[in-house]
């Protein structure tokens, strides 16, 4: 029996909505061959497989207990239902497959977005909401509030990475940046210019400080910061003697300040007068720096130092203080 022929058996009995109609050998299409052949040919199984599978009419009719004309207004009406529920199904998986294929497009986002951040390690489920959110702020360029930085530094310290320092550090620079063009606020260059050097552009840094002309600035505090801020730039750049040279400019502009005596024993450390160094992070701890900061500055160096300046700085800050320079031994 060729296509066709089933074709039109399954419009006759009201089918051919139904694939298993047209295809040979299945219990639909053998069922209805058998009918058209012989209407006494229907089994006890035949019937049990028509009420199973809701062919009500079909069913009535192979037990001759209506006309074709009845059995064929019935089984319309029953095409027609089955037809709009499967077009009802057909949606909802449509949408079901869309709605997953977001998800997974999510997914795969978020994922791009953790690997952007550094955010390899297990983020806990309690946290992952914050830490996205704060994801986010930075992706749409909003910086960060207080609260977020707070919270980055204490209970979020595990996912404050590297790479998402960087892309806060730049946020902010951006936003001195641009305040700095409105405002002309020399104080916006030097806030941005921190920020950029700490995301490795310290020659931004020093392309927005050319700006800012020094001699028609009068409060010596200021003075101090934009020689400060400048000396970092070139320590940064490697520029040392230039650097130190800047350092001693912002002290004599404001000599109660600890940040230019941070930079001035930072840069002894590096060309390595490790006796003037002590003396200058002594002075600006008695300015107000913690022992803790100048102790990262000299870590810091440490750990950049080839070979045989670690050498020299671990034998110096041993004979200082073995005990508070005891991570210098590993």
């Amino acid at each position: 029996m060729n296509k066709n022929k089933y074709k039109k058996i399954a419009e006759k009995y009201a089918v051919d909505d139904l694939p298993g109609s047209l295809i040979p050998g299945s219990r639909l299409n053998k069922f209805l061959e058998k009918l058209e052949l012989s209407e006494n040919c229907v089994t006890e199984y035949s019937l049990l497989f028509l009420k199973k599978n809701g062919f009500a009419a079909l069913f009535r009719y192979a037990k001759n207990e209506i006309s074709y004309e009845e059995f064929f207004k019935q089984a319309c009406l029953e095409r027609l239902r089955r037809v709009h529920i499967a077009k009802i199904r057909e949606a909802k998986e449509k949408a079901k497959q869309e709605e997953e294929k977001k998800i997974l497009a999510s997914n795969r986002k978020l994922i791009k977005l953790e690997k952007r951040y550094g955010l390899y390690s297990f983020i806990e489920q309690d946290k992952y909401p914050k830490v996205m959110n704060i994801i986010h702020k930075i992706e749409s360029c909003l910086r960060l509030s207080e609260k977020d930085i707070l919270w980055l530094e204490t209970e979020g310290k595990a996912y404050f990475t590297d790479e998402l320092k960087r892309a806060y550090h730049m946020l902010e620079a951006s936003y001195y940046e641009k305040k700095f063009k409105k405002d002309k606020n020399p104080w916006s260059v030097v806030n941005a210019s921190s920020h950029f050097r700490k995301c490795n552009s310290s020659g931004k840094s020093l392309l927005l400080l050319s700006q800012i002309n020094l001699s028609r600035i009068r409060n010596a505090h200021l003075k101090s910061a934009i020689c400060t801020t400048k000396g970092g730039c070139m320590r940064d750049l490697r520029k040392l003697q230039e650097a130190l040279k800047l350092g001693n400019e912002a002290h004599a502009y404001n000599s109660k300040s600890f940040h230019p005596c941070t930079l001035i024993g930072a840069v002894n450390y590096e060309i390595g007068n490790y006796i003037e160094g002590d003396l200058w992070f002594q002075k600006a701890q008695q300015r107000g720096a913690t022992i803790d900061s100048s102790d990262h500055e000299i870590k810091s160096i440490y750990r950049r130092a080839d070979r045989e300046k670690k050498k020299d700085m671990r034998q110096h800050l041993l004979q200082l203080d073995p005990y508070r320079y005891s991570w210098a031994k590993r």
